[in-house]
């Protein structure tokens, strides 16, 4: 068995992100199952990147299907808490360990209406937790994993569960790895040699963080704020960071786009999103706007402001 966010799951392939458990039962199983019939899958969804679809939600009866195209399928029964994944030969490994725990789980504890978010957080040197959250590629690894060198704790690369506590919410990490571009890799981590591709079709590495290169790394955080990151393509890389709160709709939309689900068309469960977003925001946590350029120069300017903002506002609520 491995842990992943706060479950254990079975599975039938060796999964080295994870972290082993020999302690309570598995809530989810996965195992290679066969090709399902394509003739027999109602189709309803793609999302497609300049044209190319990347993904396909489906069913087949109760079933979720989820088509990677030409990298594999993978079918959902929330009825036995079964992942079933079908891939050709020629697809490695990695690719396939990358889209299960990086989409497809994240994905079915959404659709139970849990509320898991794209988005990387660290615990600061000062013990605050932040999450920065926006769309692959758009470098919400690479400015959370800087502030490792000025004493921040690693929490989650690219999946994290939300969690309500009284009036304050708790950031779950899915594992303890972080997939950063060669050159952030090397900016970042300059004496961490040992990485390991994410998939055969992407240019990012993957790093293990163990209580070996990285002592202390918690599994959860307080968290004290939320960073929305803009597109780097509307960013100069000569513009000064630029850090705003958002509010209303503009808030509740911002959240719900980076939320994982398996069905983004069931009424049922966006609606259920919706009010546990809802619920989260009225404790009161602040989420931000952020531009920055985006260059590894940048970095320390970038976190100072962050620092800043998060001190001014703390000190100007602590007034009112």
């Amino acid at each position: 068995m491995y842990s992943i966010f706060d479950i254990l799951i079975e599975c039938d392939m060796v999964l080295p992100e994870l972290q082993k458990s020999n302690e309570g039962s598995p809530s989810l199983y996965i195992r290679q199952g066969p090709l399902p019939d394509e003739q027999s899958i109602d189709w309803y969804h793609e999302w497609k990147d300049r044209n190319t679809i990347y993904l396909r939600f489906g069913h087949i009866d109760d079933k979720y299907i989820l088509e990677f195209p030409d990298l594999s399928f993978f079918s959902v029964s929330l009825n036995d808490m079964t992942i079933e994944y079908h891939t050709s030969s020629r697809v490695p490994p990695e690719s396939i360990r990358h889209l299960l725990l990086d989409q497809v789980i994240p994905r079915t504890l959404g659709q139970l209406g849990r509320l898991v978010l794209h988005a990387s957080a660290i615990k600061l040197a000062d013990g605050a937790g932040i999450a920065f959250l926006g769309d692959s590629g758009w470098g919400k690894s690479t400015l959370a994993s800087s502030f490792l060198e000025s004493g921040g704790q690693h929490i989650s690369d690219d999946c994290l569960l939300i969690e309500k506590n009284a009036n304050s919410l708790t950031g779950i990490n899915s594992y303890q790895g972080v997939r950063l571009l060669n050159d952030s890799a090397k900016a970042i981590f300059p004496d961490q040699s040992e990485t390991a591709p994410v998939a055969h079709y992407s240019e990012k590495r993957r790093l293990l963080l163990t209580s070996k290169n990285m002592p202390g790394l918690p599994a959860s955080t307080k968290l004290d704020a939320l960073f929305l990151l803009t597109n780097p393509a509307e960013n100069s890389a000569d513009d000064p960071v630029l850090i705003e709160v958002i509010r209303g709709v503009e808030e509740m939309m911002s959240l719900i786009k980076q939320t994982f689900v398996l069905d983004p068309l069931d009424k049922e469960i966006i609606a259920k999103l919706f009010r546990t977003l809802g619920d989260f925001l009225r404790t009161g946590i602040p989420i931000y706007r952020i531009r920055y350029p985006h260059k590894h120069a940048c970095l320390q300017d970038t976190q100072q402001a962050i620092r800043s903002k998060l001190s001014k506002d703390k000190s100007s609520q602590s007034m009112t």
